[in-house]
């Protein structure tokens, strides 16, 4: 039978080598489309990301999109609901 190290060192570890290749990751993204390794266009920087969806909330626009995006997903839901429910019950009675 194995046993399983949970010390706290080794939570500890983990955990921040976690937030170390989350932390790595971040300023790859941030300096590579700076320097212009990467075009902009394709990779914008976090910051710009950031920067931008600030703006959009600011002016109202990101939540009105947000809310038109909520709507079709649950109206979509719910016309799935409506046409698979019966047909499911349909079949299952048939088996």
């Amino acid at each position: 039978m194995s046993s399983v190290n949970f010390s706290p060192t080794s939570l500890f570890k983990s955990t921040l080598h976690k937030y170390i290749a989350i932390i790595v990751f971040l300023i790859a993204w941030q300096i590579l489309p700076t320097l212009g390794l990467v075009n902009q266009i394709f990779i914008p920087t976090p910051t710009t990301i950031l920067n931008e969806m600030y703006r959009l909330c600011l002016d109202g626009t990101l939540q009105y999109n947000t809310l038109v995006s909520l709507w079709r997903v649950f109206s979509g839901f719910l016309l799935a609901l409506i046409v698979a429910l019966p047909l499911g019950f349909l079949l299952g009675g048939f088996f």
